[in-house]
Order: C-alpha cells, then structure tokens, then sequence
C-alpha cells in the first residue's frame, strides 16, 4: 500500500458516502429515479419562499448523491470509464448543495460538507475537497467532533498523495487526538507508511505491528493488506526469527504462506540473501 490507486480511492469515498447519507433504507436506482422526478415536480410548483423549500433541496441533494453512488458502483463492476451517469448526478448534487448550504441547520451542516467533500474527491477536485475540510478544522465550534476527526484524515490523506509524508502524518496524528474519529486504525496504518517514506523503517514496522495487533474485529482486507505491508516493512531492517515468527502469526491463515515467500523474495532482490534464509527456513 503506497499511494492509494484511483480505483482503490474511489472505492473507499463511496463507501463512506453510503455511511454519511444516512437514509432510514437504501433504494435502488429505479426507485431514487421516480422519488428525484416527483420531488422535482414538487419543488418547480411551490414558490421560492417557501419555508419547506430548502428542507426539500436538501432531500433532492442527497437523492442525487445515493443515485450517483449506485451508478458509480455499477460503472465500476462493468469497467464503464465512458459512463456518465454518476458524475452527472455528482454534479447535480454538489450544485443544490452548493445553493442551499447556509440555510442548513447546524445539525445537519456538518453531514453536508462531508458529503460535498467526498463528491469532489470523486469528482477529481481534491482542491475544493481540501478547502472543505480546512474550513472545518478552521471552525471546530461549527461542527462535531467525529466530523473534525474525518476532517484532518481528509487533509491528511491530501498531503499523502501530494508526498508531503511529515504534514500527514501531523494531520493523522491530530485525527487520532479525537476520540470520536472513526477509522483509527486505517489512520494508524497510514502513519506506518509515513515512517516508512521517510526512511524510519524501524518506527514503521512498530507502529503496523502495534495496529495490527489491536485489530480485533476489523475487516479482513484490512488485515491481508496490513500484512503485506508488514513484510515490506520487515525487509527493510534487519530480520531475525522472531519478527518472521511474527509476521506469521499476524497473517491471516490463507495468505500466511504467501507473505512469508514475498518477504524472501524481497529479501532476495534487495541482495539481502542471508535474511532471505532465515525467511525461507521458516516456509518449510
């Protein structure tokens, strides 16, 4: 796990867009489509005064954002890059959002700018995403304290792909100050890396084995790629047995033998060749 693909990124922003949407049930296209073209037809006969208009656009925003999610989704399983559903909806979205945000309750503000933050990450403007979640950190009255949290994640992932490794992981480390940020150890993981891109080889494996170690409960991808990197991490330093040994036993029993034969042929192609030994004796 280096820098994040584009498929990988955009993988990860939907899945938090389902999160921060937050409809009592999930529809599907068909359905968003016939709701979006009666609350359409509703808001053209009612006059821009009324009180329920905004309450409205808000709704007809976030069917947009659902419906771009499922399109995007689609378009992904099909390897559709000519598609262009999702994106439209994206930009419908981002434009009633834009309209109506400061007549949005505190309440529901802060799910608000997530939202536009996480549709312009998917829509290729990082830039705007970034000013978002500086406006939040900027004002963390205005907003809760899981939303702060996401918020320096956000500029820290933004620095991540930019190279800049020391301002992200400043920006991670303040995310994990707050108790109610989700997603820590994905954070912590991302920290293993920064140590890594500056050369710490030693703190990054520390830190990915201490994260690993308490990720009871966490997704098995997490766990698979964790690993993964983990080895890299290890072939870096000077490998004795019992980090092998420990390698072994933080790698899930599918990919176990796997990660132990990358990590000697790592070794192996770093000219590391007596540490690839104590690897390979270990494969059996």
């Amino acid at each position: 796990m280096n820098l994040v693909s584009p498929l990988v990124l955009i993988a990860v922003v939907l899945a938090f867009l389902a999160q921060s949407i937050g409809f009592a049930e999930k529809m599907d296209v068909a359905t968003d489509t016939v709701v979006i073209t009666k609350l359409q037809g509703v808001l053209d006969a009612i006059p821009a005064s009324s009180p329920n208009r905004f309450d409205l656009q808000l709704r007809l925003a976030d069917l947009y954002s659902e419906r771009s999610r499922l399109y995007a989704m689609d378009e992904i399983a099909k390897n559709c890059a000519a598609c262009k559903e999702s994106g439209n909806d994206r930009r419908q979205a981002l434009k009633i959002y834009n309209e109506i945000l400061s007549h949005v309750d505190k309440e529901s503000r802060g799910r608000v700018v997530l939202q536009m933050a996480q549709l312009y990450q998917l829509e290729g403007q990082s830039a705007k995403a970034v000013e978002i979640f500086k406006n939040v950190v900027d004002h963390p009255g205005d907003y809760s304290a899981e939303l702060l949290g996401r918020a320096y994640t956000g500029l820290g992932e933004a620095e991540f792909q930019r190279i800049r490794y020391a301002q992200a992981q400043a920006d991670f480390e303040k995310a994990l100050q707050i108790p109610e940020t989700p997603g820590k150890a994905h954070i912590i993981h991302r920290i293993s890396w920064c140590y890594f891109h500056k050369g710490d080889f030693n703190k990054a494996r520390q830190t990915l084995t201490e994260d690993l170690q308490k990720a009871t409960g966490t997704d098995s991808t997490f766990i698979e790629e964790g690993t993964r990197d983990l080895a890299t991490f290890i072939s870096r330093g000077k490998v004795t047995a019992e980090e092998v040994q420990g390698l072994a036993q933080l790698s899930p029993e599918n990919i176990r033998k796997d990660n132990l034969v990358y990590l000697a042929h790592e070794l192996d192609r770093l000219g590391k060749k007596s540490d690839a030994v104590i690897v390979w004796n270990s494969v059996g």
